[in-house]
């Protein structure tokens, strides 16, 4: 009786394969395994042909040394490699493997495939499984196949193997979870959101049968951030969302802690704990460890870390643009040593096309020496390039706003006049250059 239960279960998870559309893993995830109890299987074998060239590639996968081994045909060489062994299994993962491949249909594929519309080249595959009792059950398609049933199947090997073998695994499966992240930094004037202030590292996981638990914490974390892009002047945010997550399993907890940025991780804070979230915004304290960590309702785990270094500098050294759309940009040059160099102001050319504004080729680049300068009880930062004049800005942790009218450069030949669209003029940093 259990065996005639067992298969028309078969027949009915078999058609369920067959009549509905899948997506993916998703679907996989969701169907129950049944137990295969008919003849032992010795060997699977599975050939690909590709007839343009007539490459062909080999797996057999044999279930008595609990082994995968591979080989493939080159006709431009006219040699065949042996076959080599790329991955091995025990038998719990054996009998988990033949389970899925039986629950999804394998075992009851059709002798043979084709397709009714003419393709000139494309390619062909054949499977044959072998049993103990010396029976053998073969497959084969032309340019057609049971998609369905190798689009399941494809899991089962890739979870025995890491390889999908018949058919695509998509990359949700495998990949380990990550969320997208931004940090913010608010400026009277502006708010700038990038991805570049410090790097998001992973610690420990256990995802998908496969896990790493042994790493340090702050070994991780601490080799991060060490060009910090922070200032202790400014105040930071992060943005952390799922918008990217894909089609994985959703994490059932969320929690963030914090720690003081030092071997002992000490001063331990649980900052944040919650469930699955589309986005979530963090204040951000200078000088801390971070670490967050989803977790998954099966016991699968995956931890991040990022560091919040701060640099005692005023401002960052580095390359800033002014840049104005449609019509060109102005690149600013902030040297460690003291020193600058400012570059006329570069028109696009559809600017030039579009107006038939000639430039000046004479217009040459500023240098000079910067300083910071305190006038009427304000901080400022200025440049002065001599001759030249002096330009004179409000700074801030990633900008630079003119001060008009303490400044004694020629705006007007560097185009550096505030317009209408942006009634302002500030150079922002910039990460990519």
């Amino acid at each position: 009786m259990k065996r005639i239960t067992c298969f028309f279960l078969t027949l009915l998870f078999v058609f369920l394969l067959i009549g509905c559309k899948s997506d993916g893993y998703l679907d996989v995830i969701h169907i129950p395994n049944i137990e295969y109890q008919g003849v032992e299987l010795e060997k699977l074998t599975y050939k690909t042909i590709y007839y343009f060239g007539g490459f062909t590639n080999t797996y057999l996968f044999d279930f008595d040394a609990n082994t995968a081994s591979f080989k493939s045909y080159n006709p431009i060489d006219d040699e065949e490699t042996p076959f080599e062994v790329f991955a091995t299994f025990d038998e719990e993962a054996e009998k988990y493997f033949i389970n899925r491949i039986y629950t999804y249909g394998m075992f009851n594929l059709k002798e043979h495939y084709e397709t009714d519309e003419m393709i000139m080249d494309g390619g062909g595959w054949s499977l044959k499984m072998e049993f103990k009792d010396g029976s053998i059950k073969e497959s084969d398609g032309d340019n057609a196949g049971p998609d369905k049933v190798f689009g399941y199947c494809a899991y089962a090997f890739y979870d025995l193997v890491e390889r999908g073998i018949v058919g695509y695994v998509d990359s949700d499966y495998y990949a380990i979870p990550t969320l997208s992240y931004s940090v913010v930094h608010r400026m009277p004037e502006l708010i700038y959101s990038t991805d570049s202030f410090f790097a998001v590292n992973r610690v420990n996981y256990q995802w998908n049968k496969k896990s790493i638990t042994t790493r340090d914490l702050y070994t991780i974390s601490s080799v991060l951030n060490q060009d910090t892009k922070l200032l202790a002047s400014a105040e930071y945010s992060m943005s952390l969302s799922t918008w990217n997550y894909g089609k994985k399993e959703k994490f059932t907890e969320f929690k963030l802690w914090s720690y003081d940025l030092n071997e002992e991780l000490s001063n331990e804070k649980l900052v944040l704990s919650k469930g699955w979230f589309s986005q979530i915004d963090i204040d951000l304290e200078p000088n801390k460890i971070y670490m967050y960590q989803l977790t998954f309702k099966d016991g699968d785990f995956v931890q991040y870390t990022f560091n919040t270094r701060v640099k005692t500098d005023k401002i960052l050294f580095g390359t800033y643009q002014y840049s104005l759309y449609d019509i060109g940009n102005s690149t600013l040059k902030v040297k460690a040593d003291g020193t600058f160099s400012l570059s006329p102001f570069d028109f696009s050319k559809q600017y030039l096309n579009r107006t038939g504004i000639e430039v000046d080729p004479t217009i040459p680049t500023v240098t000079g020496t910067y300083d910071f300068e305190v006038i009427k009880g304000c901080e400022y930062l200025c440049f002065d390039s001599g001759e030249l004049g002096k330009l004179t800005f409000r700074f801030y942790a990633l900008s630079f706003f003119l001060e008009v009218d303490k400044t004694t450069f020629d705006l007007e030949r560097y185009n550096l006049i505030p317009i209408e669209e942006n009634k302002a003029v500030y150079f922002l940093y910039q990460f990519n250059i």
